[in-house]
């Protein structure tokens, strides 16, 4: 098992952890966000997701938080060319540096690090909430229409199988709302003081849906995952110690093949489309995108 064990890549992953420490989360008196973060190896599909994004809501923030900096350029461009008004802000903090890249098996450990720290930043700032989002998770219909009918919850999620063998299930953090909430707060700061600790081990160790489902089932998991009961108003509801939970229990976000395209994901009722499926994303997005289903 590899370790991240060295002085200078544990200072440099602990760079800046120490401002935040043992804070809470402000009062929210921001609006909430939706935050994407993406390398090069997925900016073929931006102008798919927010094309799609700006034609269900245009209203809330965007966020791009780039993992490189081809991919900075992509938005970058992307907002030159089109001129388009929907807000859109690139946060490039944490574009990493050349020896962060080569010891964090890139780039999957160094976006599982960068996506805590993002999530966390934005709610230290203010923000009501943040909607977490992968690229590929293609929205079909407005998502924040769909996640105020869980709005007492402080984290919204899908509920996945992987990884297996917790109490309260597995935690898939491609879609994922987590509210301006001290405990919520507590939680991120958990999982980035242990990547502070420079332990974390890159040998899937370090995988940001291994770590929020570890860390979150730690406090403690009723009615949710295996032993969730009776979904209300389309979500399973249960806690994680004194964090409330929501999962998506309908096909209102939906992950692999289900559907084909966006008039068949529609009428099977799906809101948000999570897929690599290549069917789905030539359809939608043209073949450009194909190759990110061989992308790690």
């Amino acid at each position: 098992m590899k370790l991240l064990g060295t002085v200078a890549l544990v200072a440099e992953l602990a760079n800046g952890l120490k401002d935040f420490s043992g804070r809470a989360a402000e009062v929210a008196k921001k609006p909430a966000v939706t935050m994407v973060s993406f390398d090069s190896g997925y900016q073929s599909l931006w102008p798919c997701w927010v094309d799609h994004m700006s034609k269900v809501n245009r209203e809330t923030e965007v966020v791009v938080v780039s993992l490189d900096d081809a991919a900075a350029a992509t938005v970058e461009s992307w907002q030159k060319e089109t001129r388009d008004s929907m807000p859109v802000s690139l946060y490039t903090k944490y574009v990493p540096s050349q020896d962060a890249m080569n010891f964090m098996a890139w780039p999957s450990c160094y976006y599982s690090f960068v996506y805590f720290k993002a999530v966390r930043d934005y709610l230290l700032q203010g923000h009501e909430a943040v909607l977490k989002t992968d690229l590929d998770a293609i929205p079909l219909k407005d998502p924040w229409a769909m996640l105020a009918n869980a709005s007492d919850a402080d984290i919204i999620t899908m509920p996945d199988s992987y990884p297996g063998g917790y109490e309260g299930g597995a935690f898939n953090t491609g879609f994922m709302l987590y509210r301006n909430k001290p405990q919520v707060v507590s939680l991120l700061n958990d999982i980035i003081d242990y990547w502070a600790s420079g332990t974390v081990p890159t040998d899937g160790g370090c995988n940001d849906q291994f770590l929020l489902t570890q860390f979150i089932n730690k406090r403690g998991c009723k009615n949710f995952g295996p032993h969730k009961k009776k979904p209300v108003n389309g979500y399973f509801r249960g806690n994680c110690g004194n964090i409330k939970v929501a999962g998506f229990a309908d096909n209102q976000v939906h992950t692999g093949q289900f559907c084909t395209d966006v008039a068949d994901c529609l009428f099977r009722g799906v809101s948000v489309m999570h897929t690599r499926s290549s069917s789905f994303l030539a359809n939608t997005c043209g073949d450009g995108v194909e190759d990110i289903t061989h992308h790690s």
